[in-house]
């Protein structure tokens, strides 16, 4: 007689996924015809099992944040009948890639792991997507097609093809940048190395980001840089004279590497103040839209759609396949795509948890991982207004799992 799985063997089995999502998520392209296979799709089927036997076995608290999450992937699901018969194949596609990119985060609260298990995931994290800036980086550098965007910018004088990472898309190679950067940021911040092991640690990190956002020229990379070099301190309440003179190391090493990363990439310091000084804050006042890259225009035209159908909207994917109108906006896109209902828990479940991991990051558990997710989600949160992150299956993943997990380490309402 077979004998069901016990509950340490079916969570032991649930975390070996977890490390594999995270560890394998920022590279893992598998090619097939007519394209390639992620680590989202590869370890869908395997997860789902693992839940479904989670859910018919063993008793798990159900968190306010999955049943958002659970509400706007039924909303997504049922607005396909929404679209037009010619274009359902495409959206259903599309719906299931979301379920798989998304389902990390229902893994990780029902496997509930361990405070060492979770520090491993972001550990884990912070090097596999360090490895896929790198290589990114070195693929941009050494002009390598397979790392190349169809993305173009003038490049000094030269018209060259944006950084793609190990996907080929300048847009998500930039959000591995941004999420890479405040995980190793937040991780130095906290961290108490020698000061000559610091200092590598550092001048390495800002190396690669330097070299990394010039490749890439990505808006919200150096959003998120931003806000992680701004924030960091204020989140983990580490202001203090030590986190300043680290700052200043920072702008020291910085001011030291420019030059060397710029000469081995052979880059014009001149166009990363063009992409950000002339082409977005110069025009943002005088031509917001060309500011944001025609992004104004391309929103005016969600209104109509949405009135079409203000319920579960016009069909998720219906922007970019039946209307040629790019979802730049993770929000709109929402609204648009799944109406009223699906807009609502689409909100809820990012507000909810940034509220709570940003209060617990402030008040509750002051440690490098709770700091680093707190800032990564409101930076999500930010990156969404004019990007569709949540598509992102290289990064978003590995993200879901450390949120996921993170909240499931609150053991109640405090």
């Amino acid at each position: 007689m077979h004998n069901p799985p016990r509950p340490f063997q079916t969570r032991a089995l649930m975390f070996r996924l977890l490390l594999a999502y995270v560890l394998l998520s920022p590279i893992l392209k598998v090619p097939v015809p007519g394209g390639y296979l992620t680590a989202a799709e590869t370890f869908l089927l395997p997860s789902l099992l693992l839940l479904a036997a989670v859910a018919t076995r063993f008793r798990f608290q159900v968190r306010p944040e999955a049943v958002f999450l659970a509400g706007y992937l039924a909303i997504v699901i049922v607005s396909q009948a929404m679209v037009p018969r010619p274009f359902v194949a495409d959206t259903i596609l599309r719906a299931a890639r979301l379920v798989s990119i998304i389902t990390p985060f229902f893994l990780v609260v029902a496997a509930k792991p361990k405070t060492h298990e979770l520090v491993l995931l972001f550990r884990v994290s912070l090097l596999s997507l360090g490895v896929s800036v790198l290589l990114g980086s070195i693929g941009f550098i050494l002009g390598w097609g397979a790392f190349l965007s169809d993305k173009t910018f003038f490049y000094g004088e030269v018209v060259g093809r944006r950084a793609g990472g190990i996907f080929q898309d300048s847009g998500q190679y930039g959000f591995a940048i941004g999420s890479w950067f405040t995980l190793a940021w937040t991780y130095y911040l906290f961290s108490k190395p020698r000061w000559g092991l610091g200092v590598a640690f550092l001048a390495i990190v800002l190396a690669l980001t330097l070299v990394s956002v010039y490749a890439s020229l990505s808006r919200v990379a150096m959003m998120m840089v931003a806000i992680s070099l701004i924030i960091a301190p204020v989140v983990s309440g580490r202001l203090m004279l030590s986190t300043v003179r680290r700052y200043w190391m920072a702008v020291v090493a910085g001011l030291a590497i420019v030059p060397i990363t710029l000469a081995i990439s052979g880059a014009d310091v001149a166009v990363l103040f063009q992409r950000v000084l002339v082409d977005t804050l110069n025009k943002i006042l005088s031509a917001p839209d060309s500011a944001l890259s025609g992004r104004l225009t391309i929103w005016s035209g969600y209104l109509p759609l949405l009135k079409t159908s203000p319920l579960v909207g016009t069909g998720y994917k219906s922007l970019m396949l039946v209307h040629a109108a790019p979802p730049d906006n993770s929000f709109l896109g929402a609204l648009v795509e799944t109406g009223l209902l699906g807009a609502f828990f689409f909100i809820m479940f990012n507000l909810t948890a940034l509220l709570k991991i940003w209060r617990m990051a402030r008040y509750f558990i002051r440690s490098w991982w709770v700091s680093a997710i707190a800032l990564l989600w409101l930076e999500v949160i930010l990156a969404a207004l004019t990007a569709d992150v949540f598509t992102y299956w290289g990064v978003t993943p590995v993200l879901m799992v450390l949120l996921g997990g993170t909240l499931s380490a609150i053991r109640g309402e405090r």
